[in-house]
């Protein structure tokens, strides 16, 4: 039989083999994701002159953005000041009026359609919209900036939320703060150019966002989930992964985080009491087959015993319990996993996670379209324009969640990836590296292992163990055919790692004996 040549054309060339560059590129391939906006687009979007409309002057205010120290874009601020009732405080919401650029159906309407969020990868922006219109959008001390505004009163001794009203608005950004710089304060080491006024202001936004947060614990027994995250830091100029991070949530972060929600919150009230289509952020209910799944897993791998699991207030009660040491994050994301993905609809549904009924998302319309579209429907019935339709909505709410999901497995599926590269890096720097991994899964080719001081599973092969082993399904273990050695679902072991396979995305691991 004579060999069959095959011939094929070079569609792109995505950079050097190896090259955490060239890994970018090729989740972008794969995930299609949009190419970053030309240097042309960028020119022509910074010519951009914004609508009229009536504002209210809040520059006077106390106003502070609070982003990660590396933020592109600063589209939300919070201000604080006292209601005209005694007992009252009025926290301000204050969002990049981006309506008031992008009107809908415009060219960088379609364009942020297009992309439906800024997309993320590690040490990587796609933004949605091009860089010089997020510098004219964005809320910075420099200048001053044009708002949508939302400003909440709140009861000053237990976070109640008693009355909203919503405006656009013009303020000047008092100072731009870090996450970093506003959790020192809290922990008691405030920045030296911090003078007593503006700490004295930073105080009652703290101890304000605690009590709305433990109002909202108490009444909407939203699900605690704060799982710790390993960040992938790379460095493009010299094309080289620098370390990996661990993130976990702060109070700094809950600040900015309780202060949205309520905003958003906000939001979706007013859409629906004034009957305006709008994109609705919604979470189902668990699946209880799904739960059922979890459970099994819980209880074999690690003994414990979830107990009901029907209602958020069982399974805070769960989260409560677990024990804070190596299994709580990988138990926790078995529980994130075994719940639906939110997503975005036309009709306003429960959102089981917050324990919300009425929830839309308003405040970061610069890197999420959906934001921008509830912004653009409010300009609309602000200045009695069109509205868009209901059915447009509900088009709009399915691409959106298609592209978030695809999105979301694009930053994930590249972080793994340099995670690998990563782990190979170390590891022949100091070749026998010692790892410690938790056994999550069994199967009768070998154990599945958790190495959670990098964030990453792994494998062991059944022939790497040493002997033979039998295989017992129902109990879920590995037990040699002679001696009491075995191995079971919740066991610690120390590993070496014997190769990185990038071709299936897997690093194989050889236990220590």
């Amino acid at each position: 039989m004579k060999d069959t040549i095959h011939k094929g054309l070079v569609a792109r060339k995505l950079g050097r083999v190896g090259s955490i560059d060239s890994d970018m590129q090729a989740v972008m391939v794969e995930f299609s994701l949009p190419a970053p906006y030309t240097a042309e687009q960028d020119e022509e979007a910074s010519t951009l002159q914004p609508r009229k409309i009536d504002r209210v002057d809040l520059s006077k205010l106390f106003c502070v953005t609070i982003d990660p120290h590396d933020a592109k874009d600063f589209d939300d601020a919070v201000s604080i000041k006292d209601g005209k009732k005694p007992g009252i405080v009025e926290l301000g919401i204050h969002i990049a009026d981006v309506a008031a650029w992008i009107a809908p159906g415009s060219k960088w309407d379609n364009e942020a359609r297009f992309r439906s969020f800024t997309s993320y990868l590690p040490g990587l922006t796609l933004p949605m919209l091009p860089k010089s219109l997020t510098r004219l959008i964005s809320l910075t001390p420099d200048k001053l900036s044009l708002a949508h505004t939302v400003i909440l009163s709140v009861k000053k001794d237990t976070g109640e939320i008693v009355g909203a009203k919503r405006c656009h608005s013009k303020l000047k950004i008092t100072r731009r703060l870090t996450f970093d710089e506003v959790q020192s304060f809290i922990d008691g080491k405030a920045p030296d150019e911090w003078d007593d006024k503006f700490r004295g202001k930073m105080r009652e936004l703290v101890e304000l966002s605690l009590k709305m947060r433990n109002y909202r614990k108490k009444t909407e027994k939203f699900l605690e989930l704060s799982i710790p995250e390993i960040k992938v830091l790379c460095d493009f100029q010299k094309m080289e992964i620098i370390g990996l991070e661990r993130r976990v949530q702060r109070q700094s972060d809950n600040l900015v985080e309780d202060s949205m929600l309520a905003a958003n919150s906000r939001v979706a009230e007013e859409l629906i009491e004034k009957s305006i289509p709008g994109l609705f952020r919604i979470h189902p209910e668990p699946n209880p087959e799904k739960l059922e799944d979890f459970y099994v897993f819980v209880s074999r791998t690690f003994g414990f015993f979830p107990g009901d699991l029907t209602s958020r207030t069982a399974c805070n009660k769960f989260i409560e319990t677990l024990p804070d040491d190596h299994k709580k994050p990988i138990i926790l994301g078995a529980f994130l996993r075994s719940l639906p993905r939110a997503s975005y609809h036309e009709e306003s549904q429960i959102h089981y996670g917050l324990g919300k009924y009425k929830y839309s998302h308003f405040t970061s319309p610069i890197r999420r379209y959906p934001d921008l579209v509830v912004h653009q429907q409010l300009w609309a019935f602000d200045t009695k324009d069109r509205l868009r339709s209901k059915k447009t909505i509900s088009k709009y709410a399915v691409e959106c969640s298609e592209k978030e999901a695809n999105n979301d497995d694009a930053y994930y599926s590249a972080t793994d990836r340099l995670k690998l590269k990563y782990l190979e890096q170390e590891n022949s720097k100091a070749p026998g590296s010692l790892y410690e991994g938790l056994i999550t899964k069994i199967t009768s080719s070998g154990l599945m292992v958790d190495i959670t001081q990098l964030g990453v599973y792994g494998f062991v092969p059944v022939e790497y163990l040493g002997g033979r082993f039998k295989y017992n399904k129902q109990e879920s273990n590995l037990r040699a055919e002679r001696g009491k050695q075995g191995y079971k679902c919740g066991d610690f072991i120390f590993l070496h790692l014997d190769r990185i396979d990038f071709i299936h995305g897997a690093a194989i691991f050889r236990p220590v004996h």
